[in-house]
Parts: C-alpha cells; sequence; structure tokens
C-alpha cells in the first residue's frame, strides 16, 4: 500500500516510528482491505475497548504489532501478516493458550465479544493480548544474567510439552533451511562473509538431522521476545516460528542472539557454558546433539547475516538497524568461533 491524503497513518498513530517509508514497510505486512484510521473503530466493536493512543512497535519481520493505550489499560494487538492464514492464527492461540497453561510465563491472549481468540475484520486477521510493563532485553539494550538464564530456560524446557501441532510458515532465519538459504542468497554476501560462511556450510552438510530428537520448539528466543516486566520476570512472547525441530534448535537460536553479547566477547563462553549446562541438565542431551550443537550455533550466525542481506535487498525502506544488527551480530558470532574453536565444556 501507500500513504495518500486519506489513508495518512503518519497522521493517524502516535508513534515512535518517524519516517513513513518505515512505517509503510509495516503496514504493508498485513492484507487488509479497510482504511486503516478506521482500526480504533474496529478494536472497540471486536472487543469493548476504546482506544486512546496507539503504537507502533518497530522490531520484527513480519507481522504488525501495536502497543494500545486503552480505558481498559495497556494491550498488545498483533495484525497477523498476509502470508499467515485463518488456520495459522488460530493454531497459534491456541498454543498461546497452551503454554500459559503449562506455567511459562507469557502474556494471556484477550477474547473478542463473540468469545474468539483472534479476530478476522475485511481479511486482517488480528488478536489481542494482554500487554507487559517492562522492556524487551533488545529495546533496553541489556542481555540477561545467570539468574534471568535460567528463568528463561526453565520456560523453554516446558514448550516440549505443548500438544498442539504447529502450522508451520517457512522461516528464512531457521537453521533448518540453512542450505537452501545459503545456496539462494550467498551471492548477497561480501567477499568476507563468503570466506567466513563456506566453512560453516561444509560442515552443516555432514549433519544427519533425523536423528536428531526432536520436539516442539518456540524457534525464536531472541532479545526482543523477551520480556522482562518491571517485576523482574521473564515473559515470553511471539509464537510465529513455532515447529517441530531438532530440540538443539531451541539452544542453538538463544546463543545466537540473547547469550551471545558482542560487546563482552571475554565472557562469551562462562555465559555458553553456565547456559548450556543448565539445559543439558533439563533434558539430558545426547552425544550427538553435543557433537553438532556447534555448527548448528554457527549456521545460526551465518543465517543470521544471509537472511538480513535478502531482506535489505527485498524491502529498501524498513529499518535499515534491524538489518544491520543481524548481519553485524553474524559476522561476530561466526568470527568468535573461528577464532577460538570453541566447544561446550
Amino acid at each position: 500500500m501507500s500513504f495518500n491524503k486519506t489513508n495518512n497513518l503518519g497522521q493517524f498513530i502516535s508513534r515512535d516510528v518517524k519516517d513513513d517509508a518505515v512505517l509503510e514497510y509495516f503496514v504493508d505486512r498485513v492484507e487488509a482491505s479497510f482504511p486503516w484510521e478506521q482500526v480504533e473503530e474496529i478494536i472497540c466493536k471486536e472487543y469493548g475497548i476504546r482506544v486512546i493512543g496507539l503504537y507502533v512497535i518497530n522490531i520484527g519481520y513480519d507481522d504488525l504489532n501495536f502497543r494500545a493505550e486503552t480505558d481498559a489499560g495497556p494491550v498488545f494487538i498483533k495484525f497477523f501478516c498476509k502470508e499467515k492464514t485463518l488456520a495459522y492464527c488460530l493454531s497459534a492461540a491456541q498454543i498461546i493458550k497452551e503454554a500459559a497453561g503449562l506455567g511459562i510465563v507469557t502474556p494471556g491472549i484477550v477474547k473478542n465479544l463473540s468469545g474468539f481468540e483472534v479476530s478476522n475484520v475485511s481479511g486482517a486477521y488480528f488478536s489481542v493480548m494482554d500487554y507487559v510493563t517492562g522492556g524487551d532485553y533488545y529495546s533496553n539494550e541489556i542481555y540477561p544474567g545467570k539468574k534471568d538464564i535460567e528463568a528463561i530456560i526453565t520456560n523453554v524446557n516446558l514448550f516440549q510439552y505443548i500438544n498442539t501441532t504447529p502450522i508451520v510458515v517457512y522461516n528464512p532465519w531457521s537453521a533448518i533451511n540453512f542450505t537452501a538459504e545459503y545456496n539462494k542468497n550467498k551471492y548477497l554476501l561480501t567477499s568476507f562473509e563468503s570466506e567466513l560462511i563456506q566453512p560453516t556450510f561444509e560442515k552443516f552438510a555432514t549433519i544427519n538431522l533425523g536423528v536428531l530428537p526432536k520436539s516442539f520448539v518456540h524457534g525464536d528466543i531472541l532479545r526482543y521476545n523477551v520480556i522482562r516486566s518491571t517485576g523482574e520476570m521473564n515473559w515470553i512472547v511471539d509464537y510465529g516460528s513455532c515447529s517441530i525441530l531438532p530440540r538443539i534448535f531451541e539452544f542453538a537460536v538463544m546463543c545466537n542472539d540473547i547469550l551471545f553479547n558482542t560487546s563482552d566477547l571475554d565472557h562469551v563462553k562462562e555465559i555458553y557454558d553456565f547456559a548450556f549446562n543448565f539445559f543439558h541438565h533439563l533434558k539430558n542431551l545426547d552425544s550427538n546433539e553435543i557433537d553438532v550443537l556447534p555448527i548448528v550455533i554457527q549456521a545460526g550466525f551465518a543465517l543470521s547475516i544471509l537472511a538480513a542481506r535478502a531482506e535489505k535487498q527485498r524491502d529498501q525502506t524498513g529499518d535499515p538497524s534491524q538489518h544491520d544488527y543481524w548481519i553485524d551480530k553474524g559476522n561476530a558470532g561466526l568470527n568468535y568461533f573461528r577464532t577460538t574453536n570453541f566447544q561446550f565444556n
């Protein structure tokens, strides 16, 4: 969509996003036939709450997320991207409910006036959830300490007990798709990045993924998907990457971001080993899983570069700082493994 005098989100939304081009990038993710100026009225009609202020949450690559100030207090509103079907959205809502029932610290999902967790207005699917006061680790520019790491992994461990089968949307950021994404997007890499990633590509090709124990995984435990509330609890959000995958992939994703502080490389091994030992204690990983885990982590770092470069080329209107964050982190991670010959202890 494009902005015009009758559909000017720049005037409509109170927001932290200052550039209309960036805002358009987020809004274009959703297939909506209604004028976006009516979204306040739509939310009121569907949920019986009056929206006072609406703010775009300027992170992520898929859905359009808002924080809304309402007469019932703050809520989180997620408009699902146009690639996600109603079946997918209903499955995601069921997973959130099941996660909360297992004791995973996660915001609750709010039913609309018709008693459903997913609303459908003019072809746009959206859900309303509790808003957690605090901030995600990415936005607050912090990393979890050891007590927080234990709390996060304790939550992560409970995902294995979810019974709902997730409806999977292809994820170019997932290590399961590393080989395909490398072959498709390697031309976007700098010569330095190509040299850095090639050994990981070759090692990853030797892994027999079929023999690795699988389970339900969240698949996206990143800094901006964990909110540290004002009560110092760690809340897991964003269930868009849930899948049935080798269980070590869950931990590998954590190593790609929330456990890897590029400003404190001297303590990366200490944090990695601490988190690994706690995760291993809960999962009882087998020797094969332990052996291939460093390669899977490196594949994740390589994908951070590949996927961000592809996204950067595909849409020039997105927030470039987000692309650069992943490119820089991927380069730093691969270089760390190359220079340290890292193994878990």
